[in-house]
């Protein structure tokens, strides 16, 4: 290819360039924005493209969800349900539904986050995180059973799904059946070994049947791994308190805040 042919393909990709709508480039510049977590940036850009006019329904609402993720990203939760509420008005996809139960979850509005779990599960439910996000939603609403059953879900769809053994092993834990505790978790940290809280988890089962040295052994794995672990940190006070003769009533010890 002569230099003529060269200078004339460049000037044609220049048009293509020239072509692209300028809301659909600011939409591409927030993306790359975003994936570099510049987010001030990306925010300015996603704004751009919204007000734009230019993108398509569907880019819209992907648009509205991104700018969402990143007020989460950034601890703005109302402001990220705003938006997930566009998104879902434009293009009512499961995974829409589930990010805004997540915030709502944060925002401790768990009738409104399983509501929203809910609708995402109707809309796909092959979806295994969606079934374990609506289950810890149930078990902080106190309702053990539909949360277990939600694990059980969502392991059915995926077997190795770590987070959800840990998740239903606790609640196996608060519901006192503490072997059924340590068979769940103990599998979670096999699939997922440099998970600290997992290990702090299984060390709270241990202390509370009084097994104090593996309790202790899991409480060190847990902050060798994350070392201001502040939950892991403050129940290995409490094992060595417990070790030491000073009472501990079962399940009062714990970080409840889980």
């Amino acid at each position: 290819m002569g230099w003529n042919e060269i200078l004339g393909f460049i000037f044609f990709i220049q048009l293509c360039i020239a072509a692209v709508p300028l809301g659909l480039k600011e939409f591409q510049a927030a993306l790359n924005s975003q994936y570099k977590k510049s987010y001030d940036e990306a925010l300015e850009h996603y704004n751009k493209a919204i007000d734009s006019g230019e993108l398509s329904r569907e880019t819209l609402a992907i648009a509205y969800n991104n700018r969402a993720d990143i007020w989460v990203a950034t601890g703005h939760y109302y402001k990220a349900i705003i938006d997930y509420n566009e998104a879902i008005k434009l293009n009512p996809q499961p995974d829409y539904f589930n990010r805004r139960g997540m915030v709502e979850a944060k925002l401790e509005e768990y009738d409104k986050a399983i509501r929203d779990y809910s609708e995402s599960i109707k809309r796909n439910p092959t979806l295994a995180f969606v079934y374990n996000n609506r289950g810890w939603a149930y078990y902080k609403k106190g309702d053990f059973n539909a949360s277990i059953k939600d694990f059980n879900e969502a392991l059915r769809l995926n077997p190795n799904y770590a987070l959800a053994l840990d998740n239903r092993g606790w609640v196996f834990f608060r519901k006192g059946l503490r072997e059924e505790a340590l068979r769940d978790i103990t599998r979670a940290i096999q699939l997922e070994p440099k998970n600290p809280e997992f290990y702090n988890d299984r060390g709270i089962v241990l202390m509370d049947l009084e097994k104090f040295d593996e309790a202790l052994r899991d409480f060190d794995t847990a902050l060798s791994l994350k070392p201001d672990y502040t939950e892991a940190l403050k129940n290995k006070e409490r094992l060595i308190k417990a070790k030491k003769g000073v009472r501990l009533e079962r399940l009062k010890f714990i970080n409840f805040g889980k």
